[in-house]
Parts: C-alpha cells; sequence; structure tokens
C-alpha cells in the first residue's frame, strides 16, 4: 500500500496557491526527502528549479534519483507509464500522448486531495516545507546537507570530545524553580576529618 503525497512549489505570484504533482507511493517523509536530495543532486544538478520542473513534469507513480531509461515498469503497469531517469516512473494518463494537468491548491483546502503528506519545494531558499495531509505545517528540511564545521558541537569534538561516547547518565537535570549550578556535595568522613569529595 502506498503512501501517496503531492510534491510542488508555491506560486510566485500568488504564494498561497501550491502547484504539486501526485505521488502515489513513498510519500513519507523518511524516504521521499532522501529522494528529493537525490533528484536535486542528480539530475538537476543542485539547481532547485530545475528539481521544482522536474516533479512537476509529470503525475509519478513513484519518485527514485535511481531509475533508468531502462527501469521497467510494474506488473499490470499503465501502457503510458515509462520511467524518466533520475526522477522516477511516471504515473501515467492512461491515454498515449495524453497531458496531465498540475493540481493547484491552497493548504487550506488540502484535505480534500486525501493525501497523507504535502511537499512544497522554496527554490530562493532551497529548502522542503513538510505539511501533514490536513495542511497543518510539520518541518522545512534544507535540500543541501548541512555541513559539519557549522554544527555548534564541532570545536568540542576537534577537542577530543565525542558526543556520541559523552557519559550523560549522571548529568542531573534541574526541577523548574531550580538552579543548574553545581551544588557541593555532602561531607564525608575521612580518617577522622571532613572533606569535600567530588
Amino acid at each position: 500500500m502506498g503512501t501517496p503525497c503531492y510534491v510542488g512549489t508555491a506560486s510566485p505570484h500568488q504564494p498561497h496557491l501550491i502547484h504539486a504533482r501526485y505521488v502515489h507511493f513513498d510519500g513519507y517523509p523518511s524516504s521521499l526527502l532522501a529522494r528529493l536530495r537525490g533528484i536535486w543532486a542528480g539530475v538537476a544538478r543542485r539547481d532547485t528549479n530545475a528539481l521544482t520542473g522536474a516533479v512537476l513534469a509529470h503525475d509519478w507513480e513513484y519518485l527514485d534519483p535511481a531509475v533508468t531509461a531502462t527501469t521497467p515498469c510494474g506488473p499490470g503497469g499503465i501502457p503510458t507509464q515509462r520511467p524518466v531517469a533520475g526522477v522516477g516512473m511516471t504515473l501515467g494518463t492512461g491515454e498515449p500522448g495524453g497531458f496531465e494537468p498540475v493540481t493547484v491548491f491552497p493548504l487550506s483546502l488540502a484535505t480534500d486531495l486525501g493525501a497523507a503528506w504535502i511537499y512544497v519545494i522554496d527554490p530562493a531558499s532551497g529548502t522542503v516545507a513538510v505539511y501533514t495531509g490536513d495542511g497543518e505545517p510539520a518541518a522545512i528540511h534544507p535540500l543541501a546537507p548541512i555541513p559539519i564545521a557549522t554544527h555548534p558541537l564541532q570545536p568540542l569534538a576537534r577537542n577530543g570530545f565525542s558526543p556520541t561516547t559523552a557519559n550523560t547518565s549522571s548529568r542531573r537535570t534541574p526541577t523548574p524553580g531550580q538552579s543548574d549550578a553545581r551544588r557541593p556535595r555532602p561531607c564525608r568522613p575521612a580518617a577522622g576529618r571532613c572533606r569535600r569529595t567530588r
């Protein structure tokens, strides 16, 4: 069973209107975002306008940058269904040479589409906004990977600190109204005298 979605972009002159194409399978964000990034980095050559143009060219059975011109259609495929190298498998129109219109809708009416997810590519910022099937915003993801050098933990990693191996189990979490400053531990008698331990 597929996870249907719509992928497109906002109209430059009417940003409340989305121009999108239907994608029948693999519309869940963990799958589709990786596929959009693959298409963007491959066929679109990191050009977000080219990515938008490629996606808006057809309705899709699925998007997949690994599709080649010789990828076979699935069993029982529609005769007009065809692979588009580096983008995906078209859904097909049922008519040879048929035209597939772009779906245009405001996000406020997204529930009428019956899709699980809606992806809006923003060519200006190079991001993909993810909306739930009812048009509610879920997240915004960059198409380009974030360089590690800009990650806030990078300076710590150069000093030998590894966030994946750090022992955080002994770190206490302050309760509301409690200071996060370290409090001295109680004295323990050691050889007849009291000393602070850390």
